[in-house]
């Protein structure tokens, strides 16, 4: 009954097609997110100090949202929570776009706002992709889905600096706007 068994990602996508797409889409934002953020406030002109700080909000934020969101998540259709999730981690990029610099803190508030809520994406895509397939199926699924989110993350990091270098600094936020707009 214990035993594992193999799932081929073509498996788990007609299973699942969400968790599938969600585990490339989260690599491609997370990825991008932790390398760039720093190259986003620098270049927005923020001192390394707050650098800094808006780089360690974003962890610290999806420590707190975890708890919430995963509640809602067992009580709600997780289609939805992650649709919902997505939409608002794009509204939330977008808002951060129009922050002036000056605003320093505004900025990083909304920085863990962001954190807080897209972060919490991928465990819900691994739980969506848990909800359609037997318990023997889980634990090579889940190693499916990271090296889904894997490959997204080796090109994240690389297409959000095309978007830095065509659009500036705002570019980053740009980028995570059409990856989880489109998720």
């Amino acid at each position: 009954q214990g035993t594992p068994r193999f799932i081929s990602i073509s498996e788990i996508y007609a299973a699942s097609p969400l968790a599938v797409v969600a585990a490339v889409a989260n690599g491609l934002g997370q990825s991008a997110f932790f390398n760039l953020g720093a190259v986003f406030g620098v270049m927005n002109g923020m001192s390394l100090s707050y650098v800094s700080l808006m780089m360690a909000v974003a962890p610290f934020a999806v420590i707190l949202s975890q708890l919430p969101v995963g509640w809602l998540s067992d009580r709600y259709d997780r289609r939805v929570m992650i649709a919902a999730l997505s939409l608002l981690s794009a509204s939330v990029a977008g808002a951060v776009m129009l922050v002036p610099v000056s605003q320093v803190f505004v900025l990083i508030g909304l920085v863990a706002l962001f954190g807080g809520i897209s972060m919490p994406l991928y465990s819900l895509a691994i739980a969506h992709a848990n909800d359609q397939l037997s318990k023997d199926q889980m634990l090579a699924a889940g190693s499916k889905l990271i090296l889904l989110y894997g490959m997204g993350a080796i090109a994240g990091p690389t297409i959000a600096g095309g978007f830095m270098q065509q659009f500036g600094a705002i570019g980053l936020m740009l980028y995570m706007v059409c990856i989880f707009g489109l998720l």
